[in-house]
């Protein structure tokens, strides 16, 4: 059994990339907003010259650890967090 700080140390993850446009884009699907890119400005002057385009995280060390496994899609995470 692992000691609750060694699971603190242990970041959660997807193991499938979403983007901030992605949770933007499924959250107006929820909200019934149907062109979200005219609510949206996307200022390029904020992001960081060396912005990384896709992280990917694996999960595997948490499930191990705690037996965790995810019951709800990304779809379903981001309807509980807009409704």
């Amino acid at each position: 059994m692992r000691s609750q700080e060694e699971i603190n140390k242990i970041r959660s993850r997807f193991s499938v990339p979403y983007s901030v446009e992605n949770f933007l884009e499924e959250a107006c699907v929820v909200a019934g907003i149907d062109n979200y890119q005219q609510y949206v400005d996307i200022d390029q002057s904020l992001f960081r010259p060396s912005e990384v385009k896709h992280l990917r995280g694996n999960p595997t060390k948490i499930m191990e650890v705690t037996g965790w496994t995810p019951t709800i899609t990304f779809s379903e995470l981001v309807k509980d967090m807009v409704l």
